[in-house]
């Protein structure tokens, strides 16, 4: 979801239909009412190429977001102490974090649900694509069994 006017629209939009995702990319352009956009999020991310103190960012922590910023924006945006700062340039950091939060969201919300906390963990590792990813899960699942 994009949400907001700019210059770079028109080109988002263009990249959305070139990798075929323009149906599952919403852009629903400037919007008042961005608490109610913010409330059908799991995340929010701000690959900023300059950012000042992103505004975006704190209203997103407020509504309980996961946040990840690009090293562009000021630390000072982190009021939760809990949210991600990376660079630009490698895109695969970008999904690794994203892939992770939604891991960590998965987990609490099973945790939440009543699941046992080794279930929970087999069953992030069972969706998980990234092996690295598979391999931390069955590390802290050892752990967990053995401590």
């Amino acid at each position: 979801m994009i949400i907001g006017q700019g210059s770079l629209e028109e080109e988002l939009k263009k990249q959305a239909e070139t990798l075929g995702i323009r149906d599952r990319v919403l852009m629903p352009g400037f919007k008042s009412n961005v608490k109610d956009y913010y409330n059908a999020m799991d995340m929010f991310c701000l690959p900023s190429i300059y950012e000042g103190l992103g505004i975006v960012g704190i209203e997103a922590q407020i509504n309980g977001l996961p946040c990840i910023f690009s090293d562009k924006c000021v630390e000072e945006v982190d009021i939760s102490g809990m949210s991600y700062f990376l660079g630009l340039e490698d895109k695969s950091n970008w999904l690794r974090a994203i892939e992770f939060t939604r891991l960590i969201q998965g987990l609490l919300l099973n945790l939440k649900n009543g699941m046992r906390i080794q279930d929970s963990l087999r069953t992030c590792k069972n969706v998980s694509n990234n092996k690295v990813m598979q391999s931390l899960i069955q590390n802290a699942i050892n752990n967990l069994l053995i401590g």
